[in-house]
């Protein structure tokens, strides 16, 4: 049996592992409703999956401290597929990789790992959104300064959860930095600079919606300390959801106040009115 959709599929060991965004989150449960093969691998690897969901941020961690992001680790074993001749020596291979990855870590069962991570991580990657305004976007990711005058930021710096998703943030594990992130908005919904943070990483790992989302609740959040650099995201993260309509009021509002975002606002403008008048 097959699984349906395997890019859909391919979201389970993210979804036990809470990585998922909530547009993500939601296609996938839908997707588990009409495939029984992923229905019967959730339901099979339970004790294995309720393991790794217990230990889910160590997990993470696990992988953060070796450098390694889920795509990184699926580009490894995928590397290691093709350079081996039968699925034996392959499954070898990859049980080395996984093995040295974990070893000491007795949290988790590392045959299940193996089984886990060998079932999704070699499926097809979920493609990454296309927008006509892709490449006006800049995905330059906004340097974090621990700094008193950045009006709130340092106060949620002393927050561990909360340097950790910093951490990943600026070693470019966007992905792991959100998923740190989220939890941080969760456990303090009302400090804008999680959710600004949140809402960028979402962005620079190309994920248009959550990002939106998050960027949105920071700019309702914010007393004025950075609302230039939050709408600069807010509407880039726009134009990546293919919606120039919602992004440029807030480019022009931008375009409109002094410093550096001004004149790359007013070239952003130019380019969706040239795009637009094809």
């Amino acid at each position: 049996m097959k699984c349906m959709k395997p890019n859909e599929g391919s979201l389970m060991i993210q979804y036990v592992l809470n990585l998922l965004s909530e547009e993500d989150r939601c296609r996938f449960e839908e997707h588990l409703m009409s495939c029984e093969k992923c229905r019967l691998d959730l339901i099979q690897s339970d004790p294995v999956l309720a393991s790794i969901g217990t230990h889910r941020v160590q997990l993470v961690e696990a992988l953060h401290q070796e450098g390694i992001s889920f795509e990184g680790l699926r580009q490894e074993l995928l590397a290691a597929k093709e350079k081996t001749e039968t699925s034996q020596e392959f499954a070898s291979k990859a049980s080395q990789v996984l093995g040295w990855l974990f070893h000491g870590r007795r949290w988790v069962p590392i045959a299940g790992i193996v089984a886990i991570v060998l079932l999704i991580v070699l499926l097809p990657k979920v493609p990454q959104p296309t927008s006509p305004y892709m490449s006006m976007l800049s995905f330059e990711k906004y340097a974090y300064q621990d700094s008193p005058t950045r009006a709130g930021l340092s106060t949620s710096s002393t927050n561990p959860l909360f340097s950790k998703g910093l951490q990943a943030y600026n070693d470019g594990d966007y992905k792991n930095a959100a998923a740190i992130l989220k939890e941080v908005t969760e456990e303090s919904p009302k400090e804008w600079s999680g959710w600004f943070f949140l809402g960028v990483s979402y962005y620079l790992d190309k994920q248009a919606k959550p990002a939106i989302a998050s960027l949105l609740v920071a700019d309702s959040l914010n007393k004025f300390a950075m609302e230039i650099e939050i709408k600069w995201y807010l509407s880039q993260a726009y134009l990546l959801d293919n919606d120039p309509g919602s992004a440029l009021p807030y480019l022009q509002w931008v375009e409109g106040k002094p410093g550096d975002y001004s004149s790359k606002a007013k070239a952003l403008i130019k380019e969706i009115h040239e795009v637009n008048a094809k």
